[in-house]
C-alpha cells in the first residue's frame, strides 16, 4: 500500500483551523482510507499517555537537517520468509511510505525510501553489491551480514503477540523443544535416535537456538537424531508432532499457543504437548517472560544499515522508526473515531459529509500532541504501518553478540581460511547447509540427499519437506591425505591413498584429530618384500592454507597438529603404507599407494622405464643420440652406409640376415600365441576336470575324530568319500548333500592345529551351519579340510590335489574361515583373523569360492565367546579379492632353491574360474535381455562381484610381479609375467563363443595357425549350473531370511542368520564320540572278478552310507590300501586312479583287506 502525503513543512505543522486541517490531511486514496477504517482496534483509552506531556515550541524547528545527501533513493531490503507478496503487504507501508514521509523529509532535498523483498540468497548478493542500503532481517541473518560485510543495527522490533486474548509486547524470543505429552522423551538426551522437525536449518527460533541447546548436552543436531525434517513452516511442525509424524519439534516461543489444529480448526490444546527442559526465571526488562522456552532469549528482528550509508541518514531513519509508535497511538484514536462515527459514509447522520466527520474527530485531538511533528495524516500512516506489520513499534537496538556466539559454536559462522574473515554458511540447498561436528566429515551429496531413503525413512514427496539422516561420518583418529591431489575426504582403510610415477615423490599430510601434544608419527612403507620406515615432520597450517595448489578440503584440515611426510619409489606397483602414532598403528591404516611407470617420452622417442625407473630404449629399438630408433629405421640407415662401402655383397648378406630375423620373430610370436592358447585351454579345463579326486569326510566322522586327522590315516580307516569328476561333484550336491569347506592356516610348520583350538571352532561352526541350512541330524553333511582331504606323504599326489584346489573350493555349498586366536608353534606370532587374511593361499581359497557362489554362504569361525560364528563383511570381502598381494612362505624365503613362485601356480585355476564366471554372467544377461528367464536371473551378489573385478582388474589380476631369488650368492629381483593379457584374452575367447581350446591346434612354421579347432570334450556347463549362489540342495531349501549378496554389498545390517546360529552355540555341548556307529560299522565282501565297466545282475545292491575299502592288485602282485568309499546309489561299476567303487552287500568281504 502506497500513501501519498503532502510536503510536511515544519512551519505548517500546527493547524490553524478545522477547515485547513481537513483540506490538508485528508487522504487522496479512498482505498487507503477504507484500509485505515477496517484496521481499527477498539478498547483501551491511551489518550492520557499520548497527550500527557507539554512540548516546547522550538522543538520542531530543530528537526530538519537541511543538509544535502548523495542519493535520491535508499533501498530497504526485507527478508521475505513468507514470500514477496506477503512481505509487500506487511512492510511496504513502513519502509516505503512511512520512511519517505518522515526520514525522507528531513533533508534539503527530500529523499525517497523503497522496499525490496529478498530471499536468503539475494539478501547476501544484494548486500555484497550494495544494491540495498538498509535491511530488515531476522537476528541470525543480521549476525551473518554483520560478520562478513559490516553493518550497524539501528533499532530492534517490539513484537506484538496476542495469545488467549492477552496482548504481549516483546523485544526478545526463545526456542521451544517439545514432544507429545504421552511421549517417553523427557530430557534432551532422550532425543538421540528420534525424529526431529524444524522449520529451517538456517532459521533461528525453529532451528539454530535448539541446535545450540543439543550441542550443550553433547548431542549433534543432525547426526544424533535418526532423522531431521525441515518443513519450512512452524505450524506444520506443531501439527506433525501432535499427530505422531515426528517425535520432537523445534519452534519459537508463542508458536504453540497460536497454532491451529489442522483437523479441528481450533487452537491446539497445549495440554497434549510438553516442553522439554524449560528454562526457569526468564525476564525482559525485569518483567517475567510470558512463555515457556527451552533456550535462553535472543533479540528480535532488527533494522540495520550498511557501512556506506551516511550517518545523518542513519540517524533520520532511526529517529523516524523510534517515533512510529507515538504517531501510531494517535492514529489509533483517530481511526476509532472514524469508525465509530461512520465517517466513510457519504450520508452521515451526524455530519454532513466525510470531511466534516473527519474534522470533528481531529478536533478532539489537541494537536500538537506529545510529539510536535505528529499530524493526523502522519498518525494514520504510522498506525497503518504498525497494523500491517503486526508489530507494536521499535526500540533502541539490543545487543546481538550472544547470537553471534551461538552461531560460531554451532558452526554456522566460521573463519574463511582463504580471506581470514568470519563468514556465515551460505546454502542454495540442504547439502551446502550441513555443518558436521568436529571429528566428523560430511558424506557425499548423493549420500546425504538419499540418506533417509536408504535408512528406510524417506521424506514424504507430497509434503515437499527436506529430510536429513545422519549426514556426517566420524573422522579418523588421524586424517591422512595427499597434499596436492583433488580430494574431499581422508584416506580410508585399504583404499588407494595416492598415485605417483617412478622417480617422483608424493607428499602426504596427516592431521591428528585427537590433538596429542608431541605425538610422534611414523610411516612404514612396504615395497615388494622390502620395507622402510620414515618419520613425519610438523608443518605450519599457514603454509598449507596459503598454498593455492591444494584443495579446499586440504586447507580445511590444516591445524597445529598437522604433520607431513613424503614417499617415493622406483618400483612400479602398489605400495602398502602403514601409519603409526606413538608407535601404535592407527585404526585407519594401512593404505595403498600406486606407483605408475615413469613418463620417458619427455626424454626421447621410443624410451620406456625399466624396473628402477631408468629411461631405456624400448624392446626392438636401439639407442641413437637421445632417441631410440626402431629396427626398421636402423636397418635402413645401416643399408645406406654399408651399401655405399661394401656394395651388393653386404646388401645381400643383410637381406638374408633380415629374413632370418623376421622368421625368428614370427616364430617367437607363434610360440607365444600357442602358449597363450594352451594356457586358456588349461584354465577352462581346470573348472570341469579334477587332477585329483575330491575327498570328503562325513560330518559325524569328522566330529568323532576329536582332532584334525591326517589324510593317510583317514584313508586307511576307510573314512574318506571320493568324487572323481566335477560332474560327480555337482550331482552329489544336487542330491541334497551339504559340502562344507573349512579354510584355515597351519599353526606349526609340521602340524595344522597343534593346540586343537581350530578344531574346536570347526566343530562349533559345523553345528551352526547345519542348523542354518536345516541339516539338524548331520546325516547329509560332508566336510573338506586340507589335512584330511589332501595327501600329506606323497608329494606328487599332493601337487595334483593342490592343482585341484580351485574346483574344490568353488564346488562347496558353504565356506567357513576358521581363525580363532592361537600362538604359532614355531614363530613368535599369534595366528588369528588378521594373519589368516594376509595369507595368499587363504585368499585364493576364498576367491575360488566367491567366483562361483558369491559371498552369501561365507562365514567366519572367530573363536570369540560372544560371537563365535558370523558372516563375512564388506571389508573382509574386498581384501580377499587381492589374492596376489597376499603373503607367501616362498616369498618370505626369497625363493632360495626354487624355480618359481606359488603365485604362478594358481593363475590357471583362478583364470579358469573367472572365464566360467564371465561366460555364465554374459549368457544369463543375454537371456534376461531376450526375456528368457527359465534359468533365472543373475544373482545380485554375482553382479556386484563382477563390477568389483572390473573396477579393480589391475590389482586383482596383476599383469606382472617382482620375483626375488638368489643366484650365485646375489639377490636378484625380476619383473615376471603373471596374468599379462590373459584376462582380456579370456574375455575375448568367451565372447567369441568358444568353450575350451585344445592344444592340438595346428601352427605352421612360417604361416598363421590353422583354423581347425578341436572343441573340448567335457560338456559345457550352463550359466545356471555354474552360478550356484542360490542353489537348492536336494529337498532342503535355504532359509528365506538368508541375507542376499546385494544386501551384503550395500552394507546391510541383516544378521538374522548368524545371530540364530550364535544363539544355538551358547547352549552348545561337545559332540559325544561313539566307539562304533551305524555309518562306520565294519563290513566285508568277497573278492570281485569280472569286467569293471559291466554291471552284472548277480552283484547285489550296496546298502546306503556303508564305508568299504577295496584292495587293488598291482603288477608286482603286491597289495595297497585304497581310499574308502561310500556307495550311496545303485550305479554301474567304474574305476579311477585311486580305487574302485563297487556296490556290494555288507557281509561278503573280510573287514581287514590286509588279511586277504
Amino acid at each position: 500500500m502506497h500513501i501519498s502525503l503532502p510536503n510536511l513543512d515544519p512551519q505548517k505543522i500546527r493547524m490553524k483551523s478545522r477547515q485547513n486541517t481537513a483540506q490538508r490531511w485528508l487522504f487522496p486514496s479512498v482505498n487507503t482510507f477504507l484500509l485505515l477504517l477496517i484496521s481499527s482496534v477498539g478498547g483501551q483509552d491511551i489518550s492520557e499517555s499520548v497527550f500527557g506531556d507539554t512540548v516546547r515550541d522550538d522543538q520542531c524547528k530543530a528537526l530538519p537537517y537541511d543538509l544535502p545527501v548523495s542519493q535520491d533513493v535508499y533501498t530497504v531490503g526485507v527478508l521475505a520468509i513468507r514470500g514477496a507478496p506477503a512481505a509487500y503487504k506487511e512492510f511496504n507501508t513502513t519502509f516505503s511510505d512511512y520512511l519517505t514521509a518522515t526520514a525522507g523529509q528531513r533533508f534539503e532535498k527530500p529523499v525517497q525510501f523503497k522496499m525490496e523483498p529478498l530471499n536468503f540468497i539475494t539478501l547476501f548478493s544484494g548486500t555484497e553489491s550494495s544494491e540495498v542500503d538498509f535491511f530488515y532481517v531476522n537476528p541470525s541473518a543480521y549476525s551473518c551480514i554483520e560478520s562478513e560485510f559490516g553493518a550497524h543495527s539501528l533499532v530492534s522490533q517490539i513484537s506484538k503477540r496476542v495469545v488467549g486474548g492477552k496482548e504481549h509486547h516483546l523485544t526478545q524470543f526463545g526456542g521451544v523443544i517439545f514432544t507429545r505429552a504421552d511421549s517417553p522423551i523427557n530430557n534432551i538426551e532422550d532425543i538421540k535416535g528420534k525424529s526431529v522437525a524444524a522449520a529451517s536449518i538456517s532459521g533461528l527460533g525453529s532451528g539454530q537456538m535448539q541446535f545450540r541447546k543439543l550441542m550443550e548436552n553433547n548431542l549433534h543436531y543432525l547426526n544424533d537424531p535418526s532423522q531431521v525434517v525441515f518443513t519450512s513452516n512452524q505450524g506444520k511442525v506443531v501439527n506433525g508432532v501432535l499427530y505422531g509424524d515426528f517425535d520432537v519439534g523445534f519452534v519459537r516461543t508463542d508458536q504453540i499457543e497460536r497454532t491451529k489444529d489442522k483437523k479441528t480448526g481450533e487452537l491446539v490444546d497445549k495440554s497434549l504437548l510438553k516442553i522439554i527442559d524449560p528454562v526457569d526465571g526468564l525476564e525482559i526488562d525485569g518483567e517475567p517472560f510470558p512463555f515457556e522456552s527451552s533456550t535462553q532469549l535472543y533479540a528480535e528482528w532488527n533494522v540495520a544499515s550498511l557501512n556506506h550509508v551516511p550517518n545523518k541518514v542513519n540517524l533520520a531513519v532511526q529517529e523516524a522508526l523510534l517515533a512510529l509508535r507515538d504517531h501510531a497511538d494517535v492514529g489509533e484514536i483517530l481511526n476509532e473515531c472514524y469508525v465509530e462515527n461512520n465517517c466513510t459514509s457519504p450520508d452521515s447522520d451526524i455530519y454532513g459529509s466525510p470531511e466534516d466527520c473527519m474534522e470533528a474527530c481531529q478536533a478532539k485531538v489537541p494537536f500538537p500532541t506529545s510529539r510536535c511533528d505528529t499530524t493526523p495524516a502522519l498518525a494514520s500512516l504510522a498506525y497503518a504501518a504498525k497494523k500491517a506489520g503486526k508489530y507494536t513499534g521499535w526500540r533502541s537496538t539490543l545487543t546481538y553478540m550472544e547470537l553471534r556466539n551461538m552461531q560460531e559454536e554451532t558452526g554456522f559462522i566460521r573463519k574463511n581460511h582463504t580471506t581470514g574473515a568470519m563468514q556465515c554458511i551460505r546454502s542454495k540447498n540442504i547439502y551446502d547447509a550441513v555443518v558436521c561436528p568436529i571429528g566428523h566429515f560430511k558424506k557425499s551429496e548423493d549420500d546425504v540427499i538419499n540418506g533417509c531413503a536408504l535408512a528406510g525413512t524417506p521424506c514424504d514427496s507430497d509434503t515437499k519437506f527436506q529430510c536429513v539422516c545422519k549426514p556426517c561420518v566420524k573422522a579418523f583418529d588421524v586424517n591422512v591425505f595427499p597434499r596436492h591431489e583433488k580430494t574431499d575426504e581422508a584416506c580410508q582403510k585399504f583404499s588407494i591413498c595416492g598415485r605417483f610415477r617412478q622417480r617422483q615423490e608424493l607428499v602426504f599430510l596427516a592431521t591428528d584429530n585427537k590433538e596429542r601434544e608431541g605425538m610422534t608419527l611414523s610411516v612404514k612403507m612396504h615395497v615388494g618384500e622390502e620395507s622402510r620406515v620414515m618419520m613425519a615432520e610438523k608443518v605450519l597450517p599457514e603454509a598449507i592454507i596459503s598454498d593455492n595448489s591444494v584443495s579446499t578440503f586440504v586447507k580445511s584440515q590444516a591445524t597445529n597438529y598437522t604433520q607431513m611426510f613424503k614417499v617415493a619409489s622406483d618400483r612400479v606397483g602398489v605400495m602398502v603404507m602403514e601409519v603409526f602414532a606413538d608407535g601404535e598403528q592407527i585404526p585407519e591404516s594401512p593404505f595403498r599407494v600406486v606407483v605408475a611407470p615413469r613418463d620417458c617420452s619427455v626424454i626421447g622417442a621410443n624410451r620406456v622405464p625399466d624396473i628402477d625407473g631408468n629411461c631405456v630404449c624400448a624392446p626392438n629399438t636401439v639407442e641413437m643420440g637421445n632417441d631410440c630408433a626402431e629396427p626398421s629405421q636402423t636397418t635402413a640407415l645401416a643399408l645406406t652406409i654399408v651399401g655405399s662401402i661394401l656394395g651388393a655383397l653386404v646388401i645381400g648378406f643383410l637381406i638374408v640376415f633380415t629374413v632370418r630375423r623376421v622368421r625368428a620373430i614370427r616364430k617367437l610370436q607363434r610360440d607365444h600365441e600357442r602358449k597363450m592358447l594352451i594356457t586358456l585351454d588349461e584354465a577352462m579345463r581346470s573348472t570341469i576336470n579334477l587332477d585329483y579326486p575330491l575327498h570328503l569326510v562325513r560330518a559325524k566322522t569328522f566330529l568323532n575324530g576329536g582332532r584334525l586327522r591326517r589324510h593317510e590315516l583317514m584313508r586307511d580307516e576307510y573314512k574318506l568319500f571320493v568324487l572323481d569328476t566335477m560332474s560327480d561333484v555337482d550331482r552329489f550336491i544336487e542330491e541334497g548333500k551339504l559340502v562344507v569347506f573349512f579354510s584355515h592356516q597351519w599353526t606349526a610348520f609340521d602340524a595344522p592345529d597343534h593346540t586343537g583350538e581350530q578344531f574346536k571352532s570347526m566343530i562349533k561352526a559345523l553345528q551352526a551351519i547345519a542348523t542354518i541350512k536345516g541339516y539338524h541330524d548331520l546325516e547329509d553333511v560332508w566336510v573338506w579340510v586340507d589335512y584330511s582331504c589332501i595327501p600329506q606323504s606323497n608329494s606328487s599326489t599332493q601337487a595334483l590335489a593342490i592343482r585341484s584346489l580351485a574346483p574344490y573350493a568353488s564346488s562347496a555349498c558353504a565356506f567357513i574361515v576358521v581363525a580363532p586366536p592361537c600362538q604359532h608353534k614355531d614363530l613368535p606370532t599369534t595366528c588369528d583373523m588378521a594373519t589368516y587374511q594376509r595369507r595368499m593361499w587363504c585368499r585364493a581359497e576364498q576367491v575360488c569360492y566367491l567366483m562361483r557362489n558369491g559371498p552369501d554362504n561365507m562365514y567366519i569361525a572367530t573363536g570369540d565367546e560372544e560371537e563365535p560364528f558370523k558372516k563375512v563383511d564388506e571389508e573382509w570381502f574386498r581384501e580377499a579379492l587381492l589374492v596376489f598381494h597376499g603373503e607367501l612362505t616362498c616369498c618370505r624365503l626369497e625363493h632360495k632353491g626354487m624355480q618359481s613362485c606359488d603365485r604362478q601356480s594358481i593363475v590357471v585355476p583362478i583364470l579358469g574360474l573367472y572365464g566360467e564366471l564371465y561366460r555364465a554372467t554374459e549368457e544369463m544377461l543375454r537371456r534376461e535381455i531376450s526375456g528368457d528367464t527359465e534359468t533365472g536371473f543373475i544373482n545380485e551378489s554375482v553382479r556386484m562381484f563382477m563390477k568389483e573385478i572390473e573396477a579393480n582388474q589391475e590389482e586383482i589380476f596383476p599383469r606382472t610381479f617382482e620375483f626375488v631369488t638368489w643366484r650365485k650368492k646375489k639377490k636378484v629381483i625380476e619383473t615376471t609375467l603373471l596374468f599379462g593379457d590373459l584376462v582380456e584374452r579370456m574375455r575375448a575367447h568367451v565372447d567369441a563363443g568358444e568353450d575350451a581350446v585344445v592344444s592340438t591346434r595346428v601352427f605352421a612354421d612360417d604361416g598363421p595357425a590353422s583354423d581347425t579347432i578341436k572343441k573340448a570334450d567335457p560338456k559345457k556347463r550352463r550359466s545356471s549350473e555354474f552360478l550356484r549362489s542360490s542353489v537348492v540342495h536336494g529337498n532342503v531349501t535355504e532359509p528365506q531370511n538368508r541375507r542376499r549378496s546385494s544386501d551384503f554389498l550395500r552394507g546391510s545390517d541383516d544378521d538374522t542368520v548368524t545371530s540364530d546360529a550364535n544363539e544355538m552355540l551358547k547352549d552348545y555341548k561337545p559332540f559325544e564320540p561313539r566307539l562304533e556307529t551305524e555309518y562306520e560299522k565294519p563290513v566285508s565282501f568277497k573278492p570281485f572278478s569280472g569286467t569293471v565297466n559291466s554291471h552284472p545282475s548277480s552283484i547285489p545292491t550296496a546298502p546306503t552310507r556303508t564305508t568299504i575299502e577295496m584292495p587293488m592288485i598291482n603288477e608286482d602282485k603286491s597289495m595297497r590300501n585304497l581310499t574308502g568309499y561310500v556307495a550311496a546309489t545303485k550305479e554301474p561299476l567304474h574305476a579311477h586312479s585311486s580305487g574302485i567303487i563297487v556296490p556290494v552287500p555288507e557281509d561278503t568281504f573280510p573287514v581287514n583287506p590286509k588279511s586277504i
